[in-house]
């Protein structure tokens, strides 16, 4: 168990990085196909994107895990979240003539908070764990409100499509099973730390720990897109639920994040105040160069 060996190499800062290069290209690869459906960089780009949301989706749950202070941690992505929101609105219906509210795609930063805000509501004590329903509300609102709208081909204008959520109870699932690996490695191996005589806490900083954890997650990742895809394969049958984006075809690519996630350290790497800016800025930044560009 205490074995030096590791081939977790892979400290945040490089996956956070490689996510934002997975992000970029995601996002070049739209505006490419909505000049030319046809595009085939702009579908190999889409499908490098499906690896960004399970990196985010993680180290969402790693910063829920171990920050000092989860409401403060809770407030500034829910601030980025509105000013990309409100970004969207004004963007969205100050150029009517060119989009519309249900022409704009959802954005993940939406499943990122709400997700984190329900996980925050999970984590409260006792009864005040039900306060989950709040966030929760509107992901399973819009879920209905996609089924709907198929079922019935009408477009339901009160809730524009660039507020609703693109990966929904999927990415929910997600990020709770992400934060829930390290406590079912601590479950299978407690009995064994015990028989050794190591403490939890020295087992924690072991490679074996890692390891575990590493493979508990990616079992949690697998279980997410599995479990979807199976639905919305399912589900095509009857020609009206939404999966069809999401959940099928290029979605299944996230399973690839997987790969990245073996490797993840558990160490924090570079982390200056300057990254952290630009980390939390940089989402909005590029979308706004992207949209000048293609523009």
């Amino acid at each position: 168990m205490n074995n030096t060996k590791s081939l977790q190499k892979l400290d945040s800062f490089i996956l956070k990085i490689l996510a934002m290069i997975f992000m970029t290209l995601d996002h070049v690869g739209l505006f490419l196909l909505q000049r030319d459906p046809g595009s085939v960089v702009g579908n190999v780009f889409r499908i490098i994107g499906r690896l960004a949301f399970p990196l985010y989706a993680f180290f969402l749950a790693e910063g829920m895990r171990y920050t000092r202070n989860r409401g403060m941690y809770v407030l500034r992505i829910g601030i980025m979240w509105a000013v990309i929101t409100l970004g969207e609105t004004i963007f969205v219906y100050g150029m009517q003539q060119r989009y519309s509210p249900n022409t704009l795609s959802p954005e993940p930063f939406t499943d990122l908070f709400f997700s984190m805000l329900v996980l925050w509501c999970l984590l409260l004590p006792n009864w005040k764990k039900v306060f989950a329903i709040l966030p929760l509300s509107p992901m399973i609102l819009s879920f209905v409100v996609d089924v709907y709208e198929r079922m019935n081909s009408v477009t339901i204008e009160w809730f524009p499509y660039y507020l609703r959520f693109g990966y929904g109870l999927y990415g929910l699932l997600m990020i709770l099973l992400f934060f829930i690996a390290p406590w079912i490695v601590k479950k299978l191996y407690g009995s064994r730390v015990r028989e050794i005589g190591m403490s939890m806490e020295e087992f924690e900083e072991s490679v074996e720990y890692r390891r575990q954890t590493n493979l508990i997650s990616i079992g949690g990742l697998i279980i997410s897109v599995v479990l979807f895809w199976s639905i919305g394969y399912i589900a095509r049958g009857i020609d009206y639920a939404p999966f069809d984006v999401y959940y099928l075809g290029k979605g299944s690519y996230a399973l690839l994040a997987g790969i990245l996630l073996y490797f993840y350290s558990g160490r924090r790497g570079h982390n200056s105040l300057a990254f952290r800016i630009i980390s939390y800025l940089y989402f909005p930044a590029h979308l706004l160069l992207l949209f000048l560009i293609f523009s």
